[in-house]
């Protein structure tokens, strides 16, 4: 009886100890502090677009990033490997990010519920899946971090939503934002049709902020399928890419936008 009282004990004393520790393992920033650090990185941003003409070059948009990181006792190093492992746990991610709205809205900075966790006015609204605009994102993740693979690039496919309702002419726009140090993303947004013929765009870009890349579909066929891909690739051996409020936006034939179908490049295939 004395042993199994003892056992109890033990049990309950570990369950209080682990409950202390809070979510996050050793060596990863914790949650106040990760809030903490990820607004002052926003208001970075926004500091940066305001006033672009003091920040023209790469490094000079880093060292201000770096410093809001350093100023709460971290490095960028110790940003990127957390970054990773809360992509790996969303539901203590998510707490954070309420967090930082709290603290976004402190400063002044008014984030309606329709737009992303940022303070700028640039992201799309949400979409439902019908209509003519329609959000036809298909992956679970509308939230990326993607990891340097040894000077390779890292891969994410996608595909857009089976459509209900396409019309020749639709206009795909797959937009999100992109937060990096220095390190190159590639995006490939395709429209394959029935005749083996695809048409395609490419974007290359380091561009902290929001990014657009549009494939205008022809007015006389309906697309069979769009997909695409983001390919990452890292200058520092631990850059973290993070991508947050993934979208593909479909719209419908604008005739003023129309002649952009023109600028794609199209490869076609034997059946």
């Amino acid at each position: 009886m004395m042993s199994s009282r003892k056992s109890i004990v033990s049990l309950l004393v570990g369950c209080l100890l682990l409950a202390a520790c809070g979510k996050t393992p050793r060596g990863i920033i914790n949650e106040d502090d990760m809030s903490a650090i990820m607004t002052d990185m926003l208001l970075a941003d926004a500091y940066i677009e305001l006033n672009a003409s003091e920040f023209t070059t790469d490094s000079a948009r880093l060292a201000l990033k770096q410093s809001a990181v350093e100023q709460h006792g971290f490095t960028m190093r110790d940003y990127d490997s957390s970054l990773v492992w809360y992509a790996h746990n969303m539901e203590v991610y998510h707490d954070v990010l309420d967090r930082t709205v709290e603290r976004l809205e402190k400063h002044g900075v008014s984030i309606p519920n329709d737009k992303p966790y940022n303070g700028e006015s640039h992201g799309p609204k949400r979409y439902a899946s019908v209509g003519d605009t329609a959000d036809l994102w298909a992956a679970p993740e509308r939230i990326l971090v993607l990891a340097p693979t040894q000077g390779q690039f890292t891969y994410f496919n996608f595909e857009a939503l089976d459509d209900r309702d396409p019309e020749p002419g639709d206009r795909y726009e797959l937009i999100f934002k992109y937060l990096t140090q220095n390190s190159r993303l590639c995006i490939m947004l395709a429209a394959d049709y029935n005749d083996g013929t695809t048409h395609f765009m490419t974007r290359t870009t380091n561009y902290n902020g929001w990014t657009r890349i549009a494939i205008q579909t022809d007015s006389t066929e309906k697309p069979r399928r769009i997909h695409g891909y983001i390919a990452y690739n890292s200058t520092e051996p631990v850059g973290v890419g993070y991508i947050d409020s993934l979208c593909l936006l479909r719209t419908r034939l604008d005739s003023k936008q129309y002649n952009y179908i023109s600028s794609h490049r199209k490869v076609s295939r034997s059946r």
